[in-house]
């Protein structure tokens, strides 16, 4: 008897050492994903967090509940898959397994429920720019009704899941019992289990085909409004006002005639300049309007060259070309979301043939049923390369960190 027991030990260790050889390029590939998901997350929540030029906006506190959720993915979701690929076959612990699958629900489950917000969200601004939109303080108590909603829809995942035994054939042609964190044995069958399944697949299918009309509904007005030219929307900043808006700011300390100004002296001369360019109506074309302002700028003060800088550049970025950026990047967000998760319901379907697959076939297997994970890394490099105001503040927060160390070297 313990010479059978010691052989099948051996036999399941063997097993677990031919599977983990052929899943190391996906391990390495989550291990990559963990790492690089936790650092891009921890930079968009210490940007987002301290940065006062976000703490205006509803887009600060849904990307701060996003990278949360990520984080958690990334420091406990993602290193315990890497531990399932060491021992595939071999996982025992009951307690680990419950608590690994209900992070899995909660962490799908709050994404779609706050993606969806978001949706809602930039629908009512580009479609209904009229009626009252999400504030701060709404958008944070509907992130935080969302995440116990979905704590509550995650409670029955560890309930039905568990450690389940199975019997496979093994590299070395013999049977050998193995342990999976799947399904518990004895709700396989169960109704319960199945409806609760069947939920799930629902509530992401209703939210994919909800993002995909409300994306199309909102890029339908995005083309009518502006059909995503540059011309048209600045045509349309024209057409609607007699004022061009020009933001005029004066740095402040800067030299004038060998003398200093001081900060309430710039502020009044820069109010008195944005007044007088106020109130000069819009000229014909762009480069008018440039000949106007410096016009006004120069009959102000005589101020020299560097002293007044103008930010708002017509002939470059407007006001209604800007407002869309951050839809597209939402946009990007639930896409690469929908597409994943796609991919594991689908894939859902072959795994009871689990134990019947050679260890090549488990490894490519695993590799398209794990890329949600992609989901952890993605939304940092989404935002760095779609918002140029997160990138700016990027650099200046790693040259700050940068510094630092040196400075404590």
């Amino acid at each position: 008897m313990t010479m059978n027991s010691t052989e099948e030990d051996e036999r399941l260790i063997e097993l677990n050492s031919a599977y983990a050889r052929a899943l190391l390029p996906v391990t390495i590939l989550l291990g990559f994903i963990s790492v690089m998901g936790l650092i891009g997350n921890l930079i968009v929540v210490a940007i987002f967090s301290k940065s006062r030029e976000y703490s205006k906006d509803n887009f600060r506190v849904f990307v701060l509940f996003l990278a949360a959720i990520d984080m958690m993915g990334c420091a406990f979701l993602v290193p315990a898959e890497i531990i399932k690929h060491a021992h595939y076959f071999s996982f025992e612990n009951a307690a680990a397994c419950k608590l690994k699958c209900f992070f899995n629900v909660l962490g799908c489950t709050v994404s779609t429920f706050i993606l969806i917000l978001i949706s809602v969200d930039r629908f009512r601004r580009v479609c209904q720019p009229l009626r009252k939109q999400i504030g701060v303080s709404s958008a944070c108590k509907l992130c935080a009704i969302l995440c116990i909603i979905a704590v509550i829809i995650s409670i029955p995942a560890p309930v039905f899941c568990g450690v389940r035994s199975d019997i496979i054939e093994d590299v070395l042609g013999g049977n050998t019992t193995v342990f999976l964190c799947s399904t518990e044995t004895i709700y396989q069958s169960n109704i319960w289990q199945k409806i609760y399944a069947l939920f799930l697949l629902c509530l992401l299918g209703i939210f994919s085909l909800f993002c995909v009309v409300i994306y199309f509904l909102i890029g339908r007005e995005i083309w009518k409004n502006s059909n995503f030219s540059h011309s048209t929307c600045l045509s349309r900043c024209k057409s609607n006002s007699d004022i061009l808006p020009i933001q005029v700011h004066l740095n402040p300390g800067y030299d004038i005639n060998n003398g200093f100004i001081g900060e309430e002296e710039g502020k009044s001369l820069a109010r008195e300049t944005s007044t007088q360019i106020y109130r000069s109506r819009t000229a014909s074309n762009a480069s008018s309007t440039t000949e106007e302002i410096n016009r006004v700028i120069v009959s102000t003060r005589n101020v020299s060259k560097g002293a007044l800088s103008m930010v708002s550049n017509v002939t470059k970025k407007t006001p209604c070309c800007f407002k869309y950026r951050k839809t597209l990047i939402w946009f990007l967000v639930t896409l690469v979301f929908i597409l994943t998760y796609i991919i594991y319901c689908r894939l859902q379907i072959e795994r009871m043939k689990l134990t019947k697959m050679s260890p090549e076939r488990l490894a490519v297997f695993s590799l398209f049923e794990r890329l949600y994970f992609i989901n952890n890394m993605a939304n940092p490099i989404i935002y760095a390369c779609l918002y140029n105001k997160f990138r700016r503040s990027c650099k200046i927060y790693l040259t700050t960190m940068i510094t630092h160390v040196c400075r404590a070297r």
